[in-house]
């Protein structure tokens, strides 16, 4: 990328790839990592597998959504560097309230507790529903560094 005086735009490049590698770790973990473990394992060791995947996976998108929001900004791509915070942002709603939520549910129903069932299947569509979000902020925020 090069900027309007005709130098090398870092900052823009930063963010174009962390935004590449956030877009790619969510598509890939989203359609192929979470599919694939619980149509290969048995429910528990799935379970317990995703549980250990999800907060590090919230992390990534984080740290790279900051980040990339950061390089934006240094790039004055002021949508981009908005669209990247607020990914970052309801990353940390999901990792910080809507994950442990989940948990507590889930661990509840399996203990049986049947209004935990419900509220398990209430939050989890939620997360699900964050998830896409996020992925299509992203996905724009991408085309706009692109």
């Amino acid at each position: 990328m090069i900027d309007a005086t005709g130098l090398i735009d870092a900052p823009g490049l930063v963010a174009l790839y962390l935004s590449a590698v956030m877009l790619g770790a969510m598509v890939f973990f989203s359609g192929i990592v979470a599919p694939t473990v619980f149509t290969t394992l048995d429910p528990q060791p799935a379970a317990r597998l995703i549980r250990r995947i999800f907060p590090r996976y919230y992390l990534l998108i984080i740290l790279t959504g900051f980040v990339t929001a950061l390089a934006a900004a240094f790039a004055a791509r002021w949508l981009p560097a908005l669209l990247f915070t607020l990914v970052a942002a309801l990353g940390l709603i999901a990792r910080h309230g809507i994950l442990p939520a989940v948990n507590r549910a889930r661990d509840a129903e399996l203990a049986g507790d049947l209004a935990a069932g419900r509220r398990f299947a209430r939050l989890h569509r939620a997360s699900v529903i964050l998830n896409v979000v996020q992925l299509v902020i992203a996905a724009v925020g991408f085309g706009q560094l692109a």
